[in-house]
């Protein structure tokens, strides 16, 4: 007589029911896990730098020279266009320059894929540049350096606008619909807005960011 046990169909299928479960669990602790992974790739690629860039226009805007400043006054200069800004502020990034004036700009070059940040002190009127330096294709940053201007760049920008809100806008107004192009002269715009995409980013991420000007 054969005395050997062995499993029961009930046993086996407790097991087999048991292990299904256990690779359930496993398989979304990895899923999981990767999607975690993916979300933090995606915020240090994509949101660490928006950041980065609001935080630093959100300090050098509210830095900017009070228009009833007559000592100040003359240094106000703010060139806005759709992909290029330039302004005059007494707040640069810590460690770049001493304190001071600075006239400082952000470029997008569409062809090169970059958004390049531009600074240089300004000692008279005559350091201040009239119009954007927009002839950036192909341009290595060093070499602004023999202009006077200290740069630098975010790389991989697919897309890049600002817009500012126009003087007489509505309190529901989106900043969509705000103008391509700020052409006050001395004057400043109550507010500004910037929209950043970069390679890869889905569309819908890229939202439009606001900034007031000058100290509220």
């Amino acid at each position: 007589m054969n005395n050997q046990k062995g499993f029961t169909l009930l046993e086996l299928l407790i097991s087999i029911t048991l292990i299904g479960v256990l690779v359930v669990i496993l398989s979304m602790a990895l899923r999981s896990g990767i999607n975690a992974y993916t979300r933090s790739k995606a915020y240090n690629r994509f949101y660490l730098p928006a950041s980065a860039l609001y935080g630093l226009l959100w300090r050098q805007l509210e830095a900017v020279p009070d228009p009833s400043d007559r000592n100040l006054a003359p240094f106000i200069k703010f060139i806005g266009q759709k992909n290029g800004l330039s302004f005059v502020t007494t707040y640069v990034p810590q460690g770049t320059a001493e304190g001071g004036i600075f006239q400082v700009a952000y470029i997008y070059d569409s062809g090169g894929n970059r958004l390049i940040y531009l600074q240089k002190i300004i000692t008279s009127r005559n350091d201040m540049e009239k119009k954007l330096p927009t002839s950036l294709r192909g341009l290595d940053i060093n070499d602004l350096s023999d202009k006077g201007w200290l740069a630098d760049q975010i790389d991989d920008v697919s897309d890049f606008s600002f817009g500012y809100e126009p003087s007489r806008a509505e309190i529901d107004t989106k900043p969509e619909d705000w103008d391509e192009r700020f052409r006050g002269g001395n004057n400043l715009p109550r507010q500004i807005a910037f929209r950043i995409r970069f390679k890869e980013q889905d569309e819908q991420q890229s939202r439009w960011q606001v900034i007031p000007v000058g100290i509220q």
